[in-house]
């Protein structure tokens, strides 16, 4: 992923209390994240720059591997090819076991450039009525899920996700790996490990792969009243506790803050300090341990991890109850934290399907409009997912628009 950005934003100069239209007694709507794991969430990023002493024919290396127990899964890869030579990527389940198993393929998504937020829309929108494939895996058989002996060029960078379910009395494991042959991948190759080179200006310990800690994040306490006297533009204020840094870590304040602004999720504090952070995973990289977000935990002399919760489903939903006489509108408003573009899937209440957009820190995306008739309460929700090869950093806002 793209290096995050070292700044302090605006929003962190915007903390003072407001005693209008929120629910608490301080205006505003105590927010937060619960970590939820429908399925679980496998993201593979490392090394982000794929070399050929990364490939499984050439130098019998397996980019990653680890064990699988029985559930659902989804497999996330984000790599970029530099081996000036097309380049092929495969995700294989092996099953070790001296009895037979079960695998169920729900769906994939695939493109070959850096619009990493085009796989999880197509994924997404093929999972209602995919025909899913069903197969049995005998004992010491290997099955290949995912499979493209073409993904990009040299120097293309290209993004896939796999869904799938497991069903086995014992873990299975799980592989992805490159190669320019298919036929030609060495069946003893063995797993690299967490890769912490120095390509050009990528430094792969700050590019990571594993097992994440929650693959949905659900925003919690966002209740909000408006009325006529609220002006088209009026940002709705939130409040929660803000972290500060002690030894090699971040904690917790006791005390919440307003921000009269929206908030940022997708970051680290050590990038923004006025980040909310209840919505940051963690990731447990096979060999190697768990990176932790608000930890110096990576294999980097660099500082904290480069994390942006790439690949988590961002589950949002608000209570709006407007007590005015005329009808209002309201938007969730999502913003880019720089001037390059983040890949955002989403989707809402209104539209049902799954689509795609390129945000920046001056073009933002209006995920979701609700019109609140006078003296209702009505919810506005919505879900976004940042994919690959974007900046994390992501402002987030409900605004009044009439």
């Amino acid at each position: 992923m793209k290096k995050l950005v070292l700044c302090v934003m605006v929003l962190g100069t915007l903390m003072f209390s407001l005693t209008l239209f929120g629910e608490n007694s301080s205006g505003s709507a105590n927010i937060s994240y619960k970590m939820l794991n429908p399925y679980h969430l496998i993201f593979v990023n490392n090394p982000e720059k794929i070399l050929n002493d990364d490939l499984a024919d050439v130098s019998g290396k397996i980019i990653y591997e680890q064990s699988i127990q029985s559930g659902k899964y989804w497999d996330f890869f984000e790599h970029q090819n530099c081996t000036n030579s097309t380049l092929g990527y495969a995700v294989e389940i092996k099953n070790p076991n001296s009895h037979s198993a079960h695998i169920t393929l729900l769906g994939e998504g695939f493109v070959a450039s850096a619009e990493g937020a085009k796989p999880f829309v197509q994924l997404q929108n093929a999972l209602p009525g995919t025909k899913q494939v069903r197969l049995t895996l005998a004992p010491h058989q290997t099955y290949v899920i995912f499979r493209k002996d073409n993904t990009s060029g040299s120097d293309n960078i290209f993004c896939g996700v796999i869904a799938f379910s497991v069903h086995s009395q014992n873990p299975l494991i799980i592989q992805n790996l490159a190669y320019h042959d298919f036929k030609s991948i060495n069946p003893n190759a063995v797993y690299e490990g967490y890769i912490t080179r120095v390509v050009g200006t990528t430094n792969d310990s700050r590019l990571y792969k594993g097992e994440l800690s929650a693959s949905v994040v659900k925003l919690t306490g966002a209740k909000f009243s408006i009325d006529d006297s609220m002006s088209p533009g009026t940002i709705l204020p939130v409040s929660y506790k803000s972290y500060y840094e002690s030894g090699s870590s971040f904690i917790q304040s006791g005390s919440s803050t307003v921000f009269t602004q929206g908030w940022v999720s997708n970051i680290t504090p050590n990038k923004v300090p006025s980040a909310i952070c209840t919505d940051m995973v963690s990731i447990d990289t096979p060999q190697y341990g768990v990176i932790y977000p608000l930890v110096k935990s990576d294999a980097s002399a660099v500082g904290y991890p480069n994390i942006g919760n790439w690949g988590v489903v961002y589950s949002i939903s608000a209570s709006i109850k407007n007590r005015g006489t005329a009808p209002h509108s309201v938007s969730f408003v999502l913003s880019g934290g720089q001037e390059w573009a983040s890949s955002i899937a989403y989707t809402n209440q209104n539209i049902r399907e799954w689509r795609d957009a390129q945000i920046t820190n001056t073009s933002p995306l209006t995920v979701v409009t609700e019109k609140i008739p006078p003296h209702t309460t009505k919810i506005l929700s919505c879900r976004f997912i940042l994919g690959g090869s974007s900046g994390g950093k992501l402002l987030n806002q409900f605004i009044v628009d009439n």
